[in-house]
């Protein structure tokens, strides 16, 4: 880095603020604080954030809110926001969430006859559908709970949920004849609205950046 002509390295020093352009696209300059107090603005053609060795996106945390709009817009999530105070619990939440869809996914195969009872016989083909969803549960749940492609297997949940929540539990808590057995239906149906309602936030949110969960070295 010494002998680079087009760097220049600020040692013991902060960025503090950033301040963007007048239409708000990109930054103009970052104002820097050294560890002395003294105080400086830095211009640059681009900008990077980087997060120090065993900080993973944590590194961004000390920054102020407006740094980390400036660099990043307005338009998306801040990092700091995104944080995860205790791995251990995000890591349960992944596990209690994707746990109902492991089990069912597995009696899809087990109990197949059981599944196609359970779909309106106006739908054709019950028995692919039920081997479709239950490998679409399986595959979601797992992208999931091992945080590999967490957004894709929750859009995978999501394509699991609203058919069946529609088809299957919205048309008998319509139609069925007994009372009880719509109240029960009914319990399902807001039980499949919510857990659609949670994997639509994984899907714009990811459930924790792996460099804050597993140390330096996530991805």
């Amino acid at each position: 880095m010494e002998h680079a002509t087009s760097v220049r390295v600020l040692l013991n020093a902060n960025a503090d603020e950033a301040l963007p352009n007048d239409d708000a696209t990109t930054v103009e300059r970052v104002w820097v604080r050294t560890l002395s107090g003294g105080r400086f603005f830095v211009k640059a053609r681009g900008w990077v954030i980087a997060c120090g060795a065993g900080l993973g996106f944590d590194g961004v945390r000390p920054f102020d809110r407006g740094l980390v709009s400036g660099l990043l817009g307005d338009t998306g999530p801040i990092m700091s926001d995104l944080r995860i105070e205790h791995p251990a619990i995000g890591i349960t939440g992944r596990a209690l969430f994707t746990l109902i869809f492991f089990l069912s996914g597995i009696t899809h195969f087990t109990g197949i006859d059981d599944y196609v009872r359970l779909m309106p016989e106006a739908i054709p083909w019950r028995t692919f559908w039920v081997l479709i969803s239950g490998g679409v549960e399986l595959v979601g749940a797992g992208l999931i709970l091992t945080n590999r492609y967490p957004r894709l297997g929750a859009w995978l949940i999501v394509l699991f949920l609203v058919p069946v929540t529609i088809t299957v539990h919205g048309f008998e808590m319509v139609t069925n004849a007994d009372a009880q057995m719509r109240a029960i239906q009914l319990s399902f149906f807001l039980k499949g609205l919510a857990m659609t309602g949670s994997a639509l936030l994984i899907t714009q949110l990811g459930v924790t950046p792996r460099a804050i969960e597993g140390g330096a070295g996530g991805g």
